[in-house]
């Protein structure tokens, strides 16, 4: 721009300078000759193809000026591009780019949805995978006491049955059925407690113990009469089962059957002499009778066997001091 500036103030003085000349030779009174005249046309004509020039060169430089500033944008574009790419997170994107992408998410997500909504049995890392069941969890005796008298409660015989097998399937059923039966009678779930022998003694009903341990619940419960018939309903024999006749012999006593219980007693005692409760059984039903020498007999005999009966060492030394000092 300074280069058109200066080549046009050049030319607007020797214009000036061409003016002053002429303006002067006129106020002479003279007239120009034929030469100047052309001189001068000459000279204007020069001063136009200058100033034309100077405004081409002009042009000329604004549009080298305008294509380097092109230029230098599109040099710096792909780097201004990859720096874009590099700071910016995974979710600015080219627009190219952008849209391919969007297309692509927007074709995958009908898929997507359908196979959100499959099952998870369905789904194909689960296909073929055997589904193991879950161990049992492990309860303990007071537990289960707990959970059987809950179900016998509820009227519900799918979770009672399920407690009861569980019960029969331990390596130690028995010593198991013996401590839920304790737990019930500890915590007077009598009922429950009768359920769960009634269950066992239908797929054993030949087994004894369970019949005892069905007597000892109406005893514990306070049901003698109910324990005295339960007994007497079989006959086993009493030399293979004496503690069987020994339970029945207390339940004569607790239901004040006190002659059945001196004869089952009596039985007792003949087959093995050194069982000191048996003994001392045999003098509580002679003192209830009024027999005071055959009950003093009874404990004498109870206390040379009581080794194995330590707590009733007491009650029989007090009964022997008793029934020797009324019949001294």
């Amino acid at each position: 721009m300074s280069i058109i500036n200066d080549t046009l103030k050049s030319l607007e003085a020797k214009r000036q300078q061409s003016a002053s000349f002429g303006l002067g030779a006129q106020q002479d009174g003279s007239q120009p000759t034929g030469e100047y005249a052309k001189a001068s046309t000459h000279k204007e004509s020069s001063l136009q193809t200058y100033l034309w020039a100077g405004i081409a060169v002009g042009v000329c430089a604004l549009v080298a000026v305008a294509w380097g500033i092109v230029h230098q944008a599109h040099a710096s574009k792909p780097h201004q591009i990859a720096v874009l790419e590099t700071v910016a997170p995974k979710q600015v994107l080219v627009p190219k780019v952008a849209e391919a992408h969007n297309k692509e998410q927007a074709k995958q997500a009908p898929k997507q949805a359908l196979e959100a909504s499959k099952p998870m049995e369905s789904l194909p890392a689960l296909q073929g995978v055997a589904h193991k069941p879950l161990p049992a969890p492990v309860l303990t005796i007071e537990q289960k006491a707990t959970d059987l008298s809950e179900a016998v409660d509820a009227h519900d015989t799918a979770r009672f049955k399920a407690l009861v097998g569980h019960i029969s399937q331990s390596k130690h059923q028995r010593q198991e059925l013996a401590k839920v039966l304790t737990q019930l009678e500890e915590k007077s779930h009598f009922v429950a407690a009768e359920h769960v022998l009634a269950a066992f003694r239908r797929d054993h009903p030949s087994d004894l113990s369970l019949r005892l341990e069905q007597a000892h619940l109406y005893l514990h419960e306070g049901s003698t009469k109910k324990a005295v018939g339960f007994l007497k309903s079989i006959h086993p024999h009493i030399q293979e089962h004496a503690n069987y006749y020994a339970l029945l012999a207390y339940a004569y006593l607790k239901e004040k059957h006190y002659k059945d219980a001196v004869s089952l007693y009596q039985q007792l005692v003949s087959i093995d002499g050194s069982e000191a409760t048996w003994w001392m059984g045999l003098g509580i039903a002679y003192l209830a009778l009024e027999k005071p020498h055959d009950a003093l007999e009874s404990f004498e005999q109870a206390s040379t066997h009581t080794e194995a009966h330590a707590p009733y060492r007491y009650f029989i030394s007090q009964k022997i001091q008793l029934l020797s000092g009324n019949q001294a």
